[in-house]
């Protein structure tokens, strides 16, 4: 029946209730209900009562409503026959969603205690979960409480429907026990109470039983990416940054690493756990799929990574694409540096002087500096000395710049001596 919502999970619904105001009543001892003999009702109030139960089956509300409130009237204090009146009622009022009104008459129902149990067991369930929907916390924890006690098999749903009440109210360790007691009845747990399961460890600080929680979870539900992102997460919050690694790398393996941001992620992990080539090769991948955006900073994280795997051919061509797309000459700098480092002085002298044609280095003292060591190892004596006197224009490469054209003088001394 439509009136039968289980309400929201805390963090989905949320709840300004002060957990102290509840605490009595998880000491409370529950209503021990009178499993009162059937009794047949009179066959004028029984053809009335089916007559109005028919007319709600064909959503005829209104007509329903008003036998139903004459039977109520000539009925008055034959208390069995009302509390059935009060029954269908409730549940009419149900149906039209006007939940104040279907409690109303649920509470006059229980409260004439006339009725076998079965029937009072299942108007209690409903009030109960009614007062939930109404956010009446405390009639909704007390109907859930005596249904549970009463009833000889209370279904699993209906744990979970209390700790899911006990949740918003902040009671979280009760909840969290009522809530396992559910999963350890049902032959198989639904997924959101392992939702709740996992939100109630995180809310009681219990990071390595939520990592346990989701842990089953990606077995039950290996589809779910969420799932491995949050087990990933926890074990970042936990500190264990090898196992968060491991969870995304089965992730992607199962092709569950689908957008930018994930994929940055696994790369983050990468280079925190020193492990630049997996990222450069990961990295190398998804630009060549697509999975990453062709940019300057994705190609420059690419060249990083390969340079910081001591893979400086392989990082040149990541540094030309960001060259390409980039907006200024630090690009164009580092790849002359690289191309020093592999003494290509050729190539350095290239990519040197094409940042500084670009414009916008950071540094460009020291661009003029590295241009003139390129230039030196060519024998492009004057060149460099040019691109020296260059650099000791800037106060940052002064310095050096100024040794440079010392050890230019002291050579060019020595080899005048030698030819004399």
């Amino acid at each position: 029946m439509k009136f039968l919502v289980i309400f929201g999970f805390l963090f989905a619904v949320g709840s300004h209730a002060k957990a102290n105001e509840f605490i009595p009543l998880m000491k409370r001892k529950p209503r021990e209900l009178i499993d009162h003999p059937y009794k047949a009702l009179p066959n004028r109030t029984a053809q009335r009562l089916a007559k109005a139960e028919l007319l709600i089956g064909e959503s005829e509300y209104d007509l329903a409503l008003d036998k139903l409130n004459r039977l109520e009237k000539y009925l008055k204090k034959r208390h069995f026959e009302l509390a059935q009146v009060y029954r269908v009622k409730g549940f009419l009022y149900a149906q039209q969603e006007r939940y104040h009104k279907a409690a109303k008459y649920f509470k006059k129902f229980i409260d004439l205690d006339v009725s076998p149990k079965i029937p009072t067991l299942a108007v209690l369930l409903s009030y109960g979960q009614i007062q939930g929907s109404l956010k009446n916390y405390k009639q909704a924890i007390i109907a859930l409480q005596d249904y549970i006690s009463n009833s000889d098999t209370p279904r699993p749903e209906v744990h979970v429907m209390y700790a899911q009440t006990l949740a918003l109210v902040k009671l979280y360790p009760n909840a969290l026990a009522t809530l396992k007691k559910a999963i350890s009845l049902s032959e198989v747990a639904r997924e959101p109470w392992y939702q709740l399961q996992v939100a109630l460890h995180y809310e009681l600080k219990h990071k390595k039983s939520a990592a346990k929680t989701l842990l089953t979870m990606i077995n039950l539900f290996p589809d779910k990416k969420k799932y491995w992102k949050q087990l990933s997460g926890i074990f970042m919050e936990l500190g264990e940054h090898r196992f968060a690694l491991a969870v995304l790398e089965l992730a992607h393996k199962r092709k569950q690493l689908t957008q930018e941001n994930e994929i940055n992620q696994l790369v983050s992990l990468y280079l925190f756990l020193d492990m630049p080539y997996k990222a450069a090769i990961l990295l190398s991948q998804s630009l060549q799929n697509k999975m990453l955006t062709r940019t300057e900073q994705n190609y420059l994280k690419l060249a990083d990574s390969f340079i910081a795997a001591q893979e400086l051919d392989k990082a040149l061509p990541a540094l030309k694409q960001a060259a390409l797309l980039g907006g200024n000459g630090n690009i164009f700098l580092r790849q002359g540096l690289i191309y020093i480092e592999k003494e290509m002085w050729q190539d350095a002298a290239n990519s040197i002087q094409a940042a500084l044609s670009k414009g916008g280095l950071d540094e460009p003292g020291f661009a003029y500096l590295y241009l003139g060591v390129a230039h030196l190892k060519l024998d492009n004596l004057q060149e460099a000395r040019n691109h020296f006197k260059k650099a000791a224009g800037f106060k940052k490469s002064k310095p050096q710049a100024k040794q440079w054209l010392s050890y230019m003088d002291e050579q060019e001394s020595q080899m005048k001596m030698a030819r004399h």
